[in-house]
C-alpha cells in the first residue's frame, strides 16, 4: 500500500466544497497478504457507521444523518477511513434535492474507488437513533478469563452452540500507531472453544497492528483452524474514530445459529 496516497496520519485542511476526489481506496490484498495460509471459503462484509453526516436539503436547511453501509468482502478495495471522513465532511454546504440523491452520491463514489457497490446504504434520521442502540444478550463474556499471553486457541471434542464476547480487544493502527479498541463476538456451533484460550489469544494481539478488516479475517482464520465448526461467525465492533465506526464480520457460508447475535454501538 502506498501510504503517500492516503490522508490517514497527516495534517490536512478540511474541504469547504463537495469533493469526490478526496475518497481514497486501500486494496484488500495489502492486508490479506499478511495472513499466512488464509482461508478463501468465507462470506462477510464490512459494516460502516458514520456519525457525522451533515448537508443541506433543497431549501438550504441543515440535515443530519447517521450513515450505515455494508461493503461486501469481495470488493477489490476498501475505503480509507480518513479520506471517507473528509469526503463526507465536504458535503456540509452542499444542497441535495432528496435523501435518494444523497444515497446515490455516496453509492457511486464508494463504487468508483472500491470496485463494487455497497450491499445497502441506510440514512438514519436523529428521531430513530435511540431505537437502534442494543446491548449484550444471549452471550457469555470472557474478558475476565485471560490466563496467559498465549496465541493458541484450543477446542475440546464437546459439541456446543454459543456466543462468546470479548470487550477488551486492543490492536494498533498500522498507519498512525494509535490504539484501536473493539468488542469481538464469536458465534458458533461445533467443537467447544476453550474460553480461557480464546480470551488469552485476544489479549496477546494487543500490540499487533492491522486494519479492522484484517482482524476480522485473521481471527476467523485462526479460530477455523483450531476446531471443527458447522457454523462460525466473527464480528468486530470497533470504537468509533473520527466519527466513523467500522464493524466487519466474516462467517462460514450459509451461517446459521438459533441464538440471536448481539449488536454493539461503541
Amino acid at each position: 500500500m502506498n501510504s503517500q496516497a492516503i490522508p490517514l496520519g497527516k495534517d490536512l485542511d478540511y474541504p469547504q466544497v463537495l469533493d469526490r476526489e478526496l475518497l481514497k481506496a486501500v486494496p484488500r490484498d495489502s492486508y490479506r497478504e499478511l495472513i499466512p495460509d488464509s482461508l478463501s471459503s468465507f462470506e462477510g462484509a464490512d459494516v460502516w457507521n458514520c456519525y457525522e453526516i451533515n448537508c443541506l436539503d433543497k431549501n438550504g436547511i441543515p440535515r443530519t444523518f447517521w450513515l450505515e453501509f455494508s461493503l461486501p468482502q469481495n470488493t477489490p478495495a476498501i475505503p480509507e477511513s480518513k479520506s471517507l471522513k473528509l469526503y463526507l465532511g465536504s458535503m456540509f454546504g452542499h444542497k441535495f434535492q432528496s435523501k435518494a440523491e444523497l444515497v446515490q452520491e455516496i453509492e457511486s463514489s464508494i463504487e468508483k474507488v472500491c470496485g463494487g457497490k455497497p450491499d445497502y446504504i441506510n440514512l438514519i434520521e436523529p428521531s430513530n437513533w435511540s431505537s437502534l442502540l442494543q446491548s449484550d444478550r444471549n452471550t457469555t463474556s470472557i474478558d475476565s478469563l485471560v490466563s496467559s499471553d498465549s496465541k493458541e486457541i484450543n477446542c475440546s471434542p464437546e459439541k456446543v452452540s454459543e456466543i462468546l464476547t470479548y470487550h477488551s480487544f486492543r490492536a494498533v493502527c498500522p498507519v498512525t500507531s494509535q490504539p484501536d479498541f473493539a468488542s469481538v463476538v464469536v458465534s458458533y456451533s461445533g467443537t467447544k472453544i476453550s474460553p480461557n484460550s480464546l480470551a488469552s489469544y485476544f489479549f496477546s494481539q494487543r500490540l499487533n497492528s492491522g486494519f479492522h478488516e484484517y482482524w476480522s479475517e485473521k481471527i476467523f482464520n485462526d479460530i477455523s483452524k483450531a476446531g471443527e465448526f458447522g457454523s462460525l461467525k466473527v464480528q468486530l465492533f470497533f470504537a468509533r474514530r473520527g466519527g466513523i465506526a467500522i464493524n466487519p464480520y466474516r462467517q462460514t457460508s450459509g451461517f446459521y445459529l438459533s441464538i440471536p447475535s448481539p449488536t454493539f454501538n461503541r
